[in-house]
């Protein structure tokens, strides 16, 4: 993993992160989650934009924030709580796999 690269892309979307649409974040999200990239200004800086959309994200979107919180294992205040309300609205949409995520994410 090139860490310095990491962090350029880290910067980068913070920078940005107010421009991206919520496919872009729960991409995003999940990425660096996978890539066990753990930080802070990054982390905070998608789920901040994450809270104010939430109503906008799909099943997938919800599943891929949720997993990329979870393999960051940095906690964010607010996210929680809007996750568990926006996902148990949309839950007869979610498909087997995004049960799973959401799933094994909580289990995290």
């Amino acid at each position: 993993l090139d860490t310095q690269l990491m962090a350029l892309l880290a910067k980068e979307v913070v920078r940005k992160v107010d421009s991206f649409q919520p496919q872009n974040l729960s991409i995003t999200a999940y990425s660096f989650g996978q890539l066990a990239v753990a930080d802070r200004q990054l982390v905070n800086a998608i789920m901040n934009e994450a809270c104010r959309r939430m109503c906008e994200f799909d099943g997938q979107g919800l599943s891929n924030l949720c997993q990329g919180m979870a393999k960051t294992a940095l906690p964010h205040p607010r996210i929680l709580d809007l996750l568990v309300r926006e996902a148990e609205a949309k839950l007869g949409d979610f498909t087997n796999q995004e049960l799973a995520m959401v799933a094994w994410s909580y289990a995290k």
